[in-house]
């Protein structure tokens, strides 16, 4: 009974070996296929507004984006504040002790301490005015380009993108 116990016990171990070893195998192929696929880069390039209507709505959209820029960059700014004051009130929190086995200081609670990852969220500033852009009657040349792993990749391709487009 306990033999036919240890054997089952056995074949259900290596099956789950097994199974992880598939497994594995299956995300290190698509891990590997995922970091030589073609990799983008999209630019955009502002036409130049020729009436004075335009230019005069293309300077409220210069203002909001240097005000959208700043915002973002103080909304950065205060959460690298935030990020170190709780990172080290965590790290006061941890509780320390000798190991004689190891022969070092180990962490034995509250071990798991990091800082926040601040961005600045000035790429929505962009976008925004590109659409500002837009809306006040430019037009503007969007371009994407392969910068790696071009090989098997679609071609690079220009669209000119106005208000029409917007709809």
């Amino acid at each position: 009974m306990i033999k036919g116990k240890l054997i089952e016990l056995k074949y259900n171990i290596t099956s789950l070996f097994n199974n992880l070893s598939i497994l594995l195998r299956l995300f290190l192929i698509l891990a590997l296929s995922y970091g030589c696929s073609p990799k983008y880069e999209t630019t955009y390039k502002l036409h130049p507004i020729e009436d004075s209507a335009g230019k005069d709505c293309l300077s409220a959209c210069d203002f909001s984006k240097d005000v959208c820029i700043k915002e973002a960059f103080a909304r950065r700014r205060r959460c690298q504040y935030w990020s170190e004051v709780n990172y080290t009130r965590c790290q006061s929190r941890r509780v320390l002790r000798y190991s004689r086995r190891t022969n070092s200081v180990i962490c034995v609670a509250n071990c798991a301490c990091f800082r926040q990852i601040c961005r600045s969220g000035a790429k929505t500033c962009k976008s925004d005015y590109r659409d500002c852009h837009i809306g006040c009657g430019g037009k503007i040349t969007k371009e994407k380009k392969c910068i790696k792993f071009c090989d098997e990749a679609e071609a690079d391709s220009s669209k000119v993108i106005d208000a029409r487009e917007l709809r």
